[in-house]
């Protein structure tokens, strides 16, 4: 390894905190520091502005009052200055506005090629819109790889031009059904990521079936105040018939435990499900669960447990997962 090799293993695994330390108390770095992507926990990004892990920046235009006449009376309007940007920064203890002499898109460009090199690793990226500045990133080149992707404040159409630079290893995606959004769930990058969270509007009827069953997630979690049970009973028997392998997870989050009674009765009628007993959950309320046979080494359990979310009207947790044979206790 060549002694830059070496120094880029060590600087792109540092927090953004120690790098500026680093610029700052060893110029020696300071270019080879300038070369190589950050590594940050957090970043969320929006048209002019910008997130990154404690710290934010917005960039505002700056006006001015000016005084108008209008048929032959003085008015006062406001308008903007040219070629003048306000910079409001923001970290913990400490925060700025500066006015700077370009326009507000010039100085964001400037902050995203600084901060958001290629190859920089995000944690958790949050979606807003697409930023201006980033339209002219050439997508061979220039990408940014994210382990969990949050959507739920954004349609389809900014992230589809999202899509082109963000890495294809995306582990996790978080996103808010509804009308604008039900194409991003048909994304290839949505299907294939490991765990999906999809959260559903109150008293919005979700039509779920078709996409549930093309979905080739291993986790999938929803939060619904209508989900329809008929989809609980398809997509276990698809699991069975294409024998989801062992720590696939289907979780939805609902309003009433008779919910997940009902659940089971459908699921024994239909698909041959028989009552069991958890194992690991001992003696608890939760260890209640009813048991679908895939083959010989894996089995389909389904149980009730807590909500999996912060909303005070949905208490309960409908679970289904593909388990190995000896999980449960069959009653």
């Amino acid at each position: 390894m060549e002694p830059f090799d070496y120094i880029k293993c060590v600087l792109e695994n540092l927090s953004l905190r120690k790098r500026e330390q680093i610029n700052y108390l060893i110029p020696n770095l300071r270019k080879s520091n300038s070369l190589i992507p950050f590594s940050f926990e957090s970043v969320t990004i929006d048209n002019e502005f910008m997130r990154i892990d404690d710290r934010e920046w917005n960039i505002l235009n700056v006006y001015e009052q000016v005084e108008v006449e209008n048929r032959g009376e003085l008015s006062t309007d406001v308008v903007t200055i040219p070629n003048l940007s306000s910079i409001r920064f923001r970290a913990e203890n400490y925060s700025f506005i500066q006015t700077v002499p370009e326009n507000p898109p010039e100085v964001f460009k400037k902050l995203v090629d600084d901060y958001l090199r290629s190859g920089t690793r995000i944690r958790y990226l949050e979606i807003y819109s697409f930023p201006q500045c980033l339209e002219n990133k050439d997508a061979e080149t220039y990408k940014l790889y994210v382990d969990e992707l949050q959507l739920e404040r954004t349609d389809y159409d900014e992230f589809k031009k999202f899509l082109p630079i963000i890495g294809s290893q995306v582990r996790k995606v978080n996103v808010k059904y509804r009308e604008s959004t039900k194409e991003i769930l048909k994304e290839p990058l949505i299907i294939n990521c490991l765990e999906l969270s999809i959260k559903c509007a109150i008293n919005h009827q979700e039509n779920l079936e078709d996409l549930l069953l093309s979905l080739r997630n291993m986790k999938i979690s929803i939060v619904s105040w209508n989900f329809d049970k008929a989809n609980i009973k398809d997509l276990a028997a698809k699991w069975k018939d294409i024998q989801k392998p062992i720590g696939s997870i289907f979780t939805v989050t609902i309003k009433d435990y008779d919910y997940i009674l009902d659940v089971f009765d459908v699921l024994k009628q239909d698909l041959e499900a028989v009552p069991s007993k958890v194992k690991s959950f001992g003696n608890t309320f939760f260890s209640n669960s009813i048991t679908i046979s895939i083959e010989e080494k894996s089995e389909i359990l389904v149980y009730g447990g807590p909500r999996t979310t912060e909303h005070s009207s949905l208490l309960w947790s409908l679970n289904m997962e593909v388990v190995p044979h000896g999980t449960i206790i069959y009653k």
